[in-house]
């Protein structure tokens, strides 16, 4: 929109500049008079007369050309009349007559139709599928009162190149300050001739940059249990580094929504944004505030400083909003910040952060770090030796309260735990690799627990130190290589088989009973041993690349692993297997990844308990991309097995699809997009939605469409909905759209 007001009328004012030549002595300045038939006083002596005028005149000033049947002028004015054209590249202006005033410059165009070119530079497709469009614009007057400032009466333009535009924007009157702004009356688009949409006033932004303050167009939705909606959004450029968006949307049913979000670039790599929402529910009477947001600075020497936040008032109202399958099903809200950076072979960094999560629509557990210090020292080797020394270190203080309303279960307490650690590798054979450590770790907590007579309770400090000796064992290592037949995929594979063993000791401890669980640093098992054994396939693929150079690609691994406790308790906090339990051995792990191309991946998990020897889980995902469609599937499932520990409820199974696809015409004048969410137990569908765009030269139109299953947040029932919303896109105008969603929750971003 800024380009193409800015440079049609822009054009217009320049063409004005050579016109008010005839403002000097000689009423043609230094413009040439091409094709003209001079009628008058043939012994004119060049000062200002009256009554002189030119016959089928054809001016030519710079790149300006002006035609008409008769140019007039006296003291005060010039006009041209009678077949009116002005030429300049990339503009076409046609005239019933132009007057100007030789003293002031200004003057009046009348009955005014013309075209512009709205790019100077080489054509290039736009998201239309088409060149750069034209703007076609037309006006029973436009004065210019002003260097940059002039007046339209009863105008129209469009960018649709057809002779009947598809879409036209009328306005009764206005104003356009060229390079800044454009101010309508009464303005009105007209798809097919037809009036869609009337606004009394309309603010549109005319820089030349892309980037300039003014109001988005509105978007329009319905929902069932939010009713029809109007979002408004307003853009406002603060500097060349910032800028603000402030947006509005009301619901027929629901209430209405505000807010803002703040943009700031400070540097390369430093930026961030923040988010403010307003709910208002009339109907519960409830207001709910929303604030997100994310910063990144660097701070020089290497340091950098991150921040984010997701907080709400209210977590139902979020959820009763949202559009995005995540933010729906989001359970948390989260203030944190952090501090790092390196000094030498030194990593440091200082966070402080807080965590709420829910139950239903009350706070249930509060955890966090106010503050956190850490630092590492890189390994390096002790004088010319083999050996490698490096060291970890952390003082915090944890909060961890299991319920908020209740400040008996507050456990939050100070912790600092070193970790000096001694690396030595025992093998260099290609084919076997073999590497010990030896780690002392000192920590030291505040608090602590004991068990009484009324059960476990809060108790003074406790300090632990443990000694931990590892040894990872990796080979030996099988390989195969051999050169297929011409194929077109790859001229060369390998196979890699590799056998992996680690064995970790960790010397006795026996108060782990009282030591309150912040993380996996509280959860090491003393006086234990852990055997961990792996079988790893590999298969490797060179590939000929442009330029005729070979690049190696792994399209298949696959693993299988299960570790062994001396301890049973140990397997209870094993981290490498998210299902563990307690027992003797942890369940069997079955993993494969596979990438055969660019973009295109796929990855599978698999469970399998030790004991009852049946699957517990089952995880799987794949995703294909390619230029104009891209494809992401997710699927997991839980076992019910009666009798095993965690799996023998009907409530503790589940199955679960999830979908999306996403597809574009070359050009991209069709796009289609779906996403779902699928629970396979019930069965039932959880959430799907449809967007379909659809451009034609000069115009097009967006469709969103979403259907949400019947929900229980606590004991808050969330209700079924189905949503719609349309948009319209307007080649050189831009998306009749908010940029927050269609229903101001900016899922739309996403």
């Amino acid at each position: 929109m800024s380009r193409l007001i800015s440079g049609a009328l822009g054009l217009i004012a320049a063409a004005l500049v050579p016109l008010s030549a005839f403002a000097q002595e000689n009423p043609l300045g230094d413009c040439r008079v091409g094709e003209a038939t001079w009628v008058g006083d043939s012994s004119w002596d060049g000062t200002a007369r009256t009554g002189y005028y030119l016959v089928a005149v054809r001016v030519v000033c710079d790149d300006a050309t002006l035609y008409a049947d008769e140019v007039r002028w006296n003291a005060d004015r010039v006009t041209a009349t009678g077949n009116v054209l002005l030429e300049q590249r990339g503009l076409r202006v046609y005239a019933e007559r132009i007057d100007l005033d030789r003293r002031t410059r200004l003057g009046t165009f009348h009955r005014v139709t013309g075209w512009a070119r709205l790019a100077d530079d080489a054509a290039t497709r736009n998201p239309f599928g088409a060149l750069e469009p034209d703007v076609q614009f037309a006006a029973e007057r436009i004065d210019r009162i002003g260097p940059r400032l002039y007046q339209l009466t009863d105008g129209w333009f469009s960018t649709c190149a057809q002779p009947t535009p598809r879409w036209s924007i009328t306005t009764t009157s206005g104003t356009i300050t060229l390079g800044e702004r454009l101010l309508a009356r009464n303005a009105v688009l007209r798809v097919k001739g037809m009036p869609v949409f009337y606004t009394p006033v309309i603010y549109y932004p005319l820089g030349s940059d892309e980037r300039s303050t003014g109001f988005l167009m509105p978007s329009y939705g319905a929902s069932s249990a939010h009713g029809s909606a109007v979002s408004n959004a307003f853009f406002l450029v603060l500097g060349r580094s910032h800028d603000l968006t402030l947006y509005h949307t009301w619901f027929t049913k629901a209430g209405q929504s505000a807010g803002a979000e703040y943009r700031i670039v400070t540097g390369p790599g430093s930026g961030g944004q923040a988010q403010f929402t307003m709910i208002d529910q009339r109907a519960a009477a409830r207001r709910t505030y929303t604030v997100n947001g994310s910063a990144n600075q660097r701070l020089g020497r290497g340091f950098y400083v991150i921040g984010r936040s997701n907080y709400t008032t209210n977590q139902l109202t979020r959820q009763l909003f949202q559009q995005n399958p995540y933010e729906f099903s989001h359970r948390e809200q989260y203030l944190g910040a952090t501090l790092t950076g390196n000094l030498g072979r030194y990593r440091i960094s200082a966070a402080a952060e807080r965590r709420d999560i829910y139950s239903g629509t009350t706070f249930a557990e509060r955890q966090g770090q106010a503050p956190v210090v850490r630092v590492a020292m890189s390994e390096a080797p002790i004088g010319r030796s083999r050996v490698y020394l490096g060291a970890a270190g952390e003082a915090a203080y944890f909060i961890r309260q299991t319920d908020i309303s209740n400040i008996e279960t507050d456990r939050s307490l100070a912790r600092v735990d070193v970790a000096p650690t001694i690396r030595a590798p025992l093998s260099r054979l290609a084919f076997l690799s073999v590497t010990t450590a030896a780690t002392f770790r000192l920590t030291h907590w505040s608090r602590s627990t004991e068990l009484t007579e009324e059960g476990r309770t809060l108790a003074g400090s406790l300090t632990r130190q443990l000694f931990n000796v590892r040894t990872d064992i990796v080979g030996p290592v099988f390989a195969k290589i051999w050169t297929p037949s011409p194929n077109g995929y790859a001229d060369r594979f390998k196979h890699v088989i590799e056998p992996r063993v680690s064995i970790a000791w960790l010397s006795g401890f026996d108060r782990f009973d009282d030591v309150i669980q912040i993380d996996a640093t509280d959860q090491l098992v003393g006086n234990s041993t852990t055997i961990t054994y792996a079988l790893v396939n590999r298969l490797l693929a060179r590939r000929v690349q442009a330029g005729g150079r070979g690049a190696v690609r792994e399209i298949l691994a696959v693993s299988v692993s299960q570790s062994r406790y001396s301890k049973p308790l140990a397997g209870a906090f094993d981290t490498q297997y998210h299902t563990a339990t307690v027992n003797t051995f942890s369940p069997v792990q079955v993993t494969a990844t596979t990438s055969p191309a660019d973009g295109t991946s796929a990855r599978f998990q698999m469970y399998i308990d030790a004991t009852v020897r049946k699957i517990t889980s089952y995880a799987a995902s794949a995703a294909v991309g390619r230029d104009r469609t891209q494809l992401a599937a997710g699927w997991s499932k839980r076992q019910f097995i009666p009798g095993l520990r965690g799996y023998d409820t009907p409530e503790s199974a589940s199955h679960f699809l999830n979908l999306s696809v996403t597809s574009r015409s070359t050009g991209g004048r069709v796009g289609v997009s779906y996403a779902t969410n699928v629970d396979l137990r019930q069965p039932a569908l959880l959430q799907q939605r449809l967007v379909v765009h659809l451009n034609a030269q000069c115009c097009g139109v967006s469709f969103d469409y979403q259907t949400l299953r019947q929900g229980v947040s606590g004991s808050t029932v969330l209700p079924a909905d189905r949503r719609f919303g349309v948009s319209l896109s307007l080649a050189g105008l831009g998306s009749f759209s908010n940029p927050f969603g269609s229903f101001g929750d900016n899922s739309g971003r996403r």
